[in-house]
This record gives structure tokens, C-alpha cells and sequence, in this order.
């Protein structure tokens, strides 16, 4: 799970909160908070330049017991901003 607070304007720092566990399952190792912040970074820069626009994070928040598996969160990042262009528009 990845949620984000997006606006618009220049990139800023942000933080990536830990929620609690959801379930009882548990997936250790995976991306540390830093390795997930680069690849939400990254996410919103590949949607910005395919889309045109200004999106930056304000805050982005994970579970607990997610299994932080490389390439997750750069692509999920990239589908929550898709996503966002599409409602501006209709």
C-alpha cells in the first residue's frame, strides 16, 4: 500500500510514515524508508516528464508489513499520478 498528499510546484522533501501492520503477515528485508522515498522521487519524475506536469509529494505513508520489493513504489507512484492528470481532466 502507498499513499500519498500530492500537490503542485517544486519537488520538496518529504516523509515517508510507517503505518501499522495489516494482517499478520511478515516480509522481511525489502527497500529501507530512504530506498522507498528515491523510488517515489523517481516515480513522480518519470509521470511528470510523460505527462506534462508539476506533481511533487508533500507526504507519502507505506504499511508496516508491505514487502518493499524494488520497483514497486516508483510504479505505483507513477499510477497514483496517472490517475490524478485523469481526474483533472474529466
Amino acid at each position: 500500500m502507498l499513499r500519498l498528499k500530492i500537490g503542485r510546484g517544486a519537488p520538496q522533501e518529504f516523509v515517508v510514515t510507517v503505518l501499522p501492520p495489516i494482517g499478520e503477515c511478515s516480509h522481511p528485508g525489502g527497500q529501507t524508508i530512504d530506498e522507498i522515498a528515491l523510488a517515489i522521487k523517481a516515480g513522480v519524475a518519470d509521470a511528470n516528464a510523460a505527462l506534462n506536469t508539476d506533481y511533487m509529494v508533500e507526504a507519502a505513508a507505506i504499511v508496516e508489513n508491505d514487502t518493499r520489493q524494488r520497483g514497486i513504489y516508483e510504479y505505483l507512484t507513477r499510477k497514483i499520478l496517472e490517475k490524478a492528470a485523469a481526474s483533472e481532466e474529466s
